[in-house]
């Protein structure tokens, strides 16, 4: 489930991506508006997971849960992709938002 969750969160880096931060950012209204623009199927799926493994992991960990070897070095906690309720309040347009500033600064 936590795997999938995760899948789930990977499309909005192919088109929009991935991270919410555990602290507060302004998120413009634009991007609170955007939608994911991926569908999810097998073959997208597998892609998915395979950049999942090569650019998230690290920091985000195998299943989500921002306990990656590289989390310690980074000055935010990673997303906790395992947190649902977060997850859910979450929207396209900020993780967008976010993975532009936080993945980006942190050479992802």
């Amino acid at each position: 489930m936590h795997k999938v969750l995760c899948l789930l969160v990977i499309p909005i880096e192919l088109a929009i991506c991935s991270a919410q931060q555990p602290t507060v950012w302004d998120v413009p209204a634009a991007a609170k508006k955007m939608k994911n623009p991926v569908s999810f199927t097998g073959e997208k799926l597998s892609a998915i997971a395979k950049l999942y493994d090569e650019k998230c992991a690290s920091c985000h960990g195998d299943k989500g849960a921002s306990n990656g070897p590289a989390a310690k070095a980074l000055s935010k906690e990673p997303a906790n992709f395992t947190d649902s309720k977060a997850m859910e309040r979450t929207k396209d347009g900020a993780l967008l938002e976010d993975r532009q500033g936080s993945c980006a600064n942190a050479g992802v």
